[in-house]
């Protein structure tokens, strides 16, 4: 009987023994799972970067559905009070220093006559709107305030022979 319960608890002692083992083994395990999983995260054919890479860019929405609205584009903003010369040089000067045959050149005569004959106010609407011989508005200078825009004209009127 003393053999019978010396061999049962050698074989609960070992029991324990074996559990623990397996349960050191299984935490061994998990932390090194856990570095594997971060490491697979991290690569590039991950699912979750490949999701990433392939979700869509947007959304169609059909009638019926909540639109969300959208947000106005920035207003322009002037970088600075310029000088008529410096708004011309840097943005006029482009399709008015002869390159295009519909924009009368810096130094021409029409600015003159343009000026006499619409005033400097109606030209300035004009190139604020912009024109159908193929001005933009503000003349594609979206940063120029209504003073420059004017100040830019008048440079061209004063310059005209």
């Amino acid at each position: 009987m003393n053999l019978l319960k010396n061999n049962g608890l050698l074989v609960l002692i070992s029991a324990i023994l074996a559990l623990g083992t397996v349960y050191a083994a299984d935490k061994n395990e998990e932390e090194k799972s856990k570095g594997y999983i971060e490491a697979q995260k991290k690569h590039v054919f991950s699912k979750e970067n490949i999701t990433k890479r392939t979700a869509p860019v947007g959304k169609i929405f059909v009638e019926g559905d909540d639109v969300p609205t959208a947000e106005p584009p920035p207003a322009p903003v002037s970088t600075g009070p310029r000088s008529g010369e410096q708004v011309y040089t840097q943005n006029c000067s482009a399709c008015h220093s002869g390159a295009l045959p519909n924009a009368p050149a810096l130094g021409a005569e029409i600015w003159k006559t343009m000026a006499q004959e619409r005033g400097v106010e109606d030209l300035l609407k004009s190139a604020i709107a912009g024109t159908t011989n193929g001005m933009p508005p503000r003349g594609a200078c979206m940063n120029c305030s209504d003073d420059e825009l004017k100040a830019a004209i008048e440079h061209m009127i004063n310059s005209a022979q």
